[in-house]
């Protein structure tokens, strides 16, 4: 058998800043992972965490809203609960949802699957007799997710980061 990670044996912790740093840690390098910290006025504090290009943000951004408006705890009652570190990483990169709430020692996992912006396709000039029949499109968020939905892993990396200058004026 094995020896576990630490990751693997660690419980997620009642307290918000423990989960976040565990998994900012995890996700280091992540350029596709979103990290959303939410404070509503007298709610306990939320964070979000999620996968993009994974996630229809969408869907998410109508569960905040009615949370927000709402200030009601019971609104995520239909979720599922995780206690285990390892499962909450796995979820994540499967492209559910993982949301905290200080003073919980737990995950729950909302599932709010992304749509596709266009069909991905097998690619015209490059047939293939083996292996599966995808191609990359235009868009990189679909690139990426695509690559995350077959290796889940926290040890894939995506680092953004901008080279050159814009020959444009007043352009970053």
């Amino acid at each position: 058998m094995e020896p576990q990670t630490p990751m693997e044996c660690s419980d997620i912790s009642a307290a918000l800043h423990v989960n976040e740093k565990e998994l900012r840690s995890i996700f280091r390098h992540c350029s596709d992972l979103v990290f959303r910290p939410l404070k509503v006025n007298t709610a306990s504090p939320i964070l979000l965490v999620y996968t993009e290009g994974l996630t229809n943000t969408e869907s998410l951004e109508q569960v905040i809203a009615l949370y927000i408006t709402r200030d009601d705890p019971g609104l995520f009652s239909q979720y599922k609960k995780v206690y285990r570190l390892a499962e909450t990483v796995s979820k994540i990169l499967e492209g559910n949802t993982a949301l905290f709430m200080e003073g919980h020692p737990y995950a729950l996992l909302a599932d709010f699957g992304e749509t596709k912006q266009r069909a991905i396709d097998e690619p015209s000039n490059e047939a293939s007799i083996r292996g599966p029949k995808e191609g990359f499109t235009e868009s990189l968020k679909t690139n990426l997710s695509m690559i995350r939905r077959k290796l889940k892993t926290p040890s894939l990396k995506f680092e953004a980061f901008q080279t050159g200058k814009s020959p444009i004026r007043g352009w970053p």
